[in-house]
């Protein structure tokens, strides 16, 4: 009987590491993905920066602007600027090898 509970609890471990093993091969997919036309302003608050996005709604009246409404916020804490700034330079550098 002892046998059988310790070969039971093998075998759930194994299928555990396994459905570990299988999420991490899994691309990544966001939970949803926003639209932006870009960034209207940043700010940092208690070690967290806020950078808010805004969507362009219409063109002012004289045809020489637009009106922007503010469409999401994302916060990041400030240990992940590194971060966000080393993959910003990688887009940028392939965006120059693109022109």
């Amino acid at each position: 009987m002892a046998e059988d509970k310790k070969q039971d609890n093998s075998v759930a471990k194994t299928l555990e590491n396994a459905a570990v093993r299988e999420t991490l091969r899994e691309p990544a997919r966001p939970d949803s993905e926003i639209y932006a036309d870009g960034v209207m302003s940043f700010a940092i608050r208690s070690g967290v920066l806020k950078i808010d996005f805004y969507q362009s709604v219409a063109p002012t009246p004289d045809g020489k602007g637009e009106f922007r409404r503010l469409s999401h916020r994302v916060a990041l804490p400030l240990a992940a600027l590194g971060e966000l700034k080393e993959y910003l330079q990688q887009v940028e550098a392939a965006a120059v090898k693109k022109v």
